[in-house]
């Protein structure tokens, strides 16, 4: 652990160093290249092209950050990056920075890290004072050329030095000496690593280059030595791009060795999750193999007998119950009858029929090349249409048939099938294990008294899930490698995992106030939400359920959430209002410079934000209480030129713009009922001869294709729909007396309720009603997404909150209990709907759809 937390210490001082002076430097700044120091024993190194901004997207989405937030580690992390945000503008660290992982001898590692930074010892003791290091903290020694800096008691020291152009940290004073003495650079040529490093891609969040030897070596930190006795890959360099979704930790790339013969390579195919679907769902380790490399496993002798028999691939698998450690080998067969007769020969070899299992007959099987080669020692076997099943026990074969037979297999379980088929792809070789369920046997592969075996590291284990590892070769001692570490923690139960599983929940401490807002994180371009709540405060909710932070406002929100880019320079903030206010808020919940706006008087509705040509030129109308409109702009003045208009009445609704024939018009429609029509100045546009009514609920405004022809929605005080032109003509579009009623914009729907049916008109005319069987308390129109289809939610008096789409027909609710509100969103942009609902008591969770 104290490894992690040395990771953690120096990635913030040279994030924030590299900021600070970057800061106040011009941008054409050369940077010396921080690979250029990097020591020539280096296992591991990482590369982060942006380090602030991927550190975003990862603390502010990751689910699997919500696993191990706790850390010390990353507690020391997140506190030094949140630092950062709030004393410097923007939050921006600049890059590359470089972190490797050293061994130094023994079973002990080292961290060496570095990052551009043009200054100096005095520019370097100030960016560590504005870390919080105090000055008698920091030692010069005498004849030495870096610093020396405790941060804490529990950490070891570290050493920091500015030296051409660079900023260089670690835990080990010899090798930053290493680094200092050597003129050009410490990494020695390697062809191999060099042809690794070229393979980088652009875009990826990380980079990780490690060497398989030392590497592996370095596991004997943690792990017992029968795990690292024999490497099971050979000597060479691997690259990989790393990604970070909601859901997943993603890394790709080519692993390069001397040894041509490495990888034989056969077709790559999907065959493991055809051979998953013969594994029961209890196993936490699978491994896959196709074509030739399924025939390693066996001797040189045996192999062209195999070949006669296997098809196209084999799976071992594994896990332990309470019936002891159980073993599964499935194997794809072409002749069924080579495959009896080359595994039990014939009677007199010792092999025996035994009774039926549900109709399938089992061998038990006697000890030979075959079975020692697939690590059986006494198996017992069966065959179910052309698969060949093998397990270590007859209880473990019967588990086995039943899992075929049932439809409870690996390959069936929800939870592992989402994996294997989302992050899953055609391949050689796939490895397959769940974290979450294999803490245990986890526990048993590492030294007694690390921090991995603690029972507090088992709870750990369970939150995070599973990993997945593919190999396909390539050419030449190449082949392309695939790690996923997907978030899928412990469901309920063993197998069978709901389709709608939670992903995160939160509870807020004040209830939820009207439907919370989705908006864009323009660093990490992920979907967050603002939630107002009861007690007039708004939270902000990262895509993977942090609660990012909070903030009092003067009231309760009125109306939707706008962004806008106040600065025009791509940062978006959120614009909002109460009842006596409009405030424009940046994502760290700060106020923007000039706001909040405080009118003289109360608003009449939410205020509107318009962008008139699309140049970033945005405008603020604020309806007041006493019929005046105001005009600002997003520097919180008042819009030059504009003659602020007043009506008789106060505003109904938000201003509506409408671009007819090029000219702007700004619709307002009064609570007496009156509409009118003004231009960009204030003035009037257009005398509307159209009349609401008092009271109206306005659903739309739209353009039509002169001024008159412009349309409004509306509902009457007496629970009718109507909609009318500007220039005066009307018509009776639906009679919903007093029920629910809920109005879709994109897609022009109505829904509504009469008795204890629901009702949808399209926009086309067509009607699809569908009897819930309760009385409809409310109900909301939505579209996923995902495929843009319309989705109704009903309240029902009953406590039930259901989901129905577009035709009437019912969807699966999700989550459970007594919901108050759900959402179909698309946080994490990856194309998938999830549901986010709101239950009682500020309690909020969010469920992702199995594919």
């Amino acid at each position: 652990m104290r490894r992690w937390l040395v990771l953690a210490v120096l990635l913030g001082v040279v994030a924030f160093g590299t900021w600070q002076l970057f800061d106040r430097l011009s941008p054409t700044t050369v940077r010396e290249d921080p690979w250029s120091v990097m020591p020539g024993n280096a296992a591991v190194v990482i590369e982060l092209p942006d380090p602030g901004r991927i550190w975003d997207v990862w603390s502010r989405s990751a689910l699997l950050w919500g696993s191990v937030a706790d850390l010390p580690a990353c507690v020391a992390l997140d506190s030094m990056m949140q630092r950062l945000h709030a004393t410097q503008a923007g939050g921006i660290l600049n890059g590359p920075l470089l972190i490797a992982l050293v061994r130094t001898g023994g079973d002990h590692h080292a961290t060496f890290a570095a990052m551009g930074f043009p200054g100096g010892g005095d520019q370097l003791r100030s960016a560590l004072g504005a870390l919080g290091a105090n000055e008698p903290d920091i030692i010069t020694t005498p004849g030495s050329r870096y610093v020396t800096w405790a941060p804490d008691s529990a950490l070891p020291v570290l050493h920091l030095a500015a030296h051409d152009g660079l900023l260089i940290a670690t835990d080990n004073a010899d090798l930053l000496n290493e680094a200092l003495a050597a003129d050009q650079g410490v990494l020695p040529q390697d062809p191999l690593r060099d042809a690794a490093r070229r393979t980088f891609g652009a875009g990826a969040d990380a980079h990780v280059l490690l060497r398989t030897g030392p590497t592996w070596r370095m596991l004997s930190e943690w792990c017992i030595p029968e795990v690292i006795d024999r490497m099971p890959w050979p000597e060479g360099w691997v690259a990989f791009d790393v990604r970070s979704r909601s859901q997943a930790l993603l890394m790709s790339g080519l692993f390069i060795t001397s040894d041509s013969s490495a990888f034989p390579g056969s077709e790559p195919s999907n065959v493991h999750q055809v051979l998953a679907r013969q594994i029961p769902g209890t196993a936490t380790w699978l491994d896959v193999r196709s074509g030739n490399g399924a025939l390693r496993d066996f001797p040189d002798t045996l192999r062209d007998q195999v070949r006669t028999w296997l098809g196209s691939g084999m799976a071992s698998a594994s896990a332990d119950t309470r019936d002891g450690a159980q073993r599964w080998v499935a194997l794809d067969l072409v002749d069924t009858a080579a495959f009896i007769r080359a595994l039990v020969g014939t009677p007199a070899d010792g092999s025996q029929w035994t009774s039926l299992h549900r109709g399938i007959v089992k061998l038990h099987a006697p000890s030979g090349t075959i079975s020692r080669s697939l690590h059986l020692e006494d198996p017992w076997c069966a065959v179910i249409g052309g698969i060949g099943m093998l397990a270590n026990s007859e209880p473990a074969l019967d588990r086995m048939i039943d899992a075929r037979l049932d439809g409870s297999s690996l390959g069936t379980d929800l939870r592992t099938a989402t994996v294997l088929q989302q992050y899953g792809s055609e391949a050689e070789r796939t490895i397959w294990t769940d974290l979450a369920r294999d803490n245990d046997r986890i526990a048993t592969l590492l030294r007694p008294g690390t921090c991995l075996t603690t029972p507090e590291a088992g709870d750990r284990w369970e939150r995070t899930g599973q990993l997945l590892f593919q190999v396909d070769h390539a050419s030449g001692g190449r082949a392309f490698l695939t790690l996923t570490l997907a978030y899928s923690p412990l469901g309920t139960t063993d197998t069978g995992i709901s389709p709608l599983d939670a992903l995160w929940q939160l509870d807020l401490a004040a209830t939820p106030a009207g439907t919370p807002g989705q908006v864009i994180d323009h660093d990490t371009r992920l979907g967050e939400l603002l939630v107002p709540t009861t007690d007039s405060s708004i939270a902000l909710v990262g895509t993977g359920g942090k609660l990012l932070w909070q903030r009092k406002l003067d009231g309760p929100v009125l109306g939707a959430v706008a962004q806008v880019d106040r600065y025009h320079n791509g940062k978006l903030q959120m614009l909002l209002c109460t009842p006596t206010t409009v405030w424009t808020i940046d994502r760290k919940g700060r106020d923007v410079e000039g706001t909040p706006i405080h009118p003289e008087g109360q608003l009449a509705a939410p205020a509107a934000v318009f962008d008139y040509d699309g140049k970033g030129e945005h405008r603020v109308l604020v309806p007041m209480m006493d019929g005046r409109l105001l005009n600002y702009g997003l520097d919180g003045g008042p819009v030059k030129g504009w003659h602020m208009p007043r009506t008789d009445a106060p505003a109904a609704s938000p201003i509506r713009h409408l671009r007819i024939k090029g000219k702007d018009l700004l619709v307002l429609i009064g609570r007496d009922g009156v509409v009118h029509a003004f231009d960009r100045r204030g003035d009037d546009r257009y005398e509307p001869k159209l009349k609401l009514g008092r009271d109206p609920q306005v659903l739309t405004v739209r353009p039509g294709t002169s001024i008159g022809s412009s349309l409004i929605i509306w509902r009457d005080p007496e629970g009718d729909v109507r909609s009318g032109q500007l220039d005066g003509r009307t018509q009776l579009l639906v009679h919903a007396a007093n029920g629910a009623i809920a109005w879709d914009e994109g897609a022009g729907a109505l829904a509504f309720v009469r008795s204890d049916t629901l009702v949808l008109r399209e926009e086309s005319g067509a009607t699809h009603r569908t009897v819930v069987g309760s009385t409809i308390d409310d109900l909301s129109l939505v579209q996923d997404p995902t495929d843009h289809a319309l989705r109704v939610i009903v309240h029902a008096t009953d406590g039930r909150l259901l989901v129905f789409d577009q035709d009437g027909t019912p969807l699966r609710s999700p989550g459970a209990g007594d919901l108050r509100m759900a959402l179909p969103l698309d946080l994490d942009r990856d194309g998938r709907t999830e549901w986010v609902t709101i239950g009682p008591g500020g309690h909020i969770a969010c469920y992702g759809q199995a594919p």
